[in-house]
């Protein structure tokens, strides 16, 4: 294993992400500035493991869990973006669905903004799933439902390996020391087994996302859910698909495409994405 490999491995997916998105000096922008002020002014006076997401929304978390929040609050523009278009459309939503929760960021966020509504949060990883249940159990959040498990196409057994807390399916490779074996189960088992109609839908699983996707066809097809892909190209290519089957998906199932800010992408654009992209799917 290279040196590059092994950083590469230890670092978080989110974090990557970030160092792709950041100027080329490493340096404050005006808007990452702007975006801290708010976040600082905004948490003042909030104590303890406690974060205070947007006005109204404050959430007790895993003293490990918080870094990885405070990109949604400040720390990455694109992911403050992806939140505050999250919160927005999902304003009028009652049941989510949240595939590869990680800490679950988005289905507190949800579960705190609509406390009448509805979540269930799935996630493969036994690291990541310890502090999901600990952010839920600290928010005493009754309306989370979780589920510890992998979603793909077919109920089995999926060989996954770790990258930071998360558990990846795409380029895992036989020989590897931590390798792992991981129930996997369908979209649509899951929603039935939990009596569970889901008008939102996050999935975030590292490449994995067609098989997913596969797996949900009677949930998309029969409530036509709004669903929030992260679309990963060069992870789908690893785990035997392409963004090209992805865009024919849901194209073909009459939703549009816009990015997390709103812009419409046309079928063309998604097909040709060359790096890790939140795409929101409209029926």
């Amino acid at each position: 294993m290279t040196f590059r490999k092994l950083v590469k491995d230890l670092t978080p997916p989110v974090l990557l992400r970030i160092k792709r998105r950041l100027m080329p000096s490493g340096q404050e922008s005006d808007k990452e500035r702007s975006l801290r002020l708010s976040h600082e002014r905004l948490n003042q006076g909030v104590r303890g493991n406690v974060l205070r997401l947007r006005p109204g929304i404050d959430l007790r978390m895993h003293p490990e869990a918080i870094a990885a929040a405070k990109h949604f609050c400040y720390m990455s523009p694109a992911m403050v973006e992806e939140m505050d278009s999250f919160l927005a459309l999902t304003a009028d939503k009652r049941r989510f669905l949240d595939i590869g929760s990680l800490h679950g960021i988005f289905s507190l966020a949800f579960a705190a903004a609509h406390p009448e509504g509805q979540v269930l949060a799935i996630d493969a990883s036994p690291i990541a799933f310890s502090k999901l249940l600990y952010n839920i159990h600290a928010n005493r959040f009754a309306n989370i439902q979780i589920v510890e498990c992998a979603v793909s196409d077919a109920p089995g057994i999926l060989r996954m390996h770790y990258e930071w807390e998360h558990a990846v399916s795409a380029g895992t490779q036989d020989d590897a020391p931590d390798v792992m074996g991981v129930e996997k189960r369908t979209g649509d088992d899951l929603c039935e087994s939990h009596d569970f109609i889901p008008d939102a839908i996050k999935i975030d699983v590292e490449g994995h996302e067609m098989k997913v996707l596969r797996g949900l066809s009677n949930v998309l097809s029969r409530n036509r859910p709004l669903v929030f892909l992260e679309i990963h190209p060069r992870r789908l290519i690893e785990d035997g698909d392409s963004i090209a089957a992805v865009a024919a998906y849901f194209f073909d199932k009459e939703y549009r495409a816009q990015g997390s800010v709103g812009r419409s992408m046309s079928r063309f654009e998604i097909e040709n994405l060359q790096r890790d992209e939140r795409v929101v799917f409209v029926p």
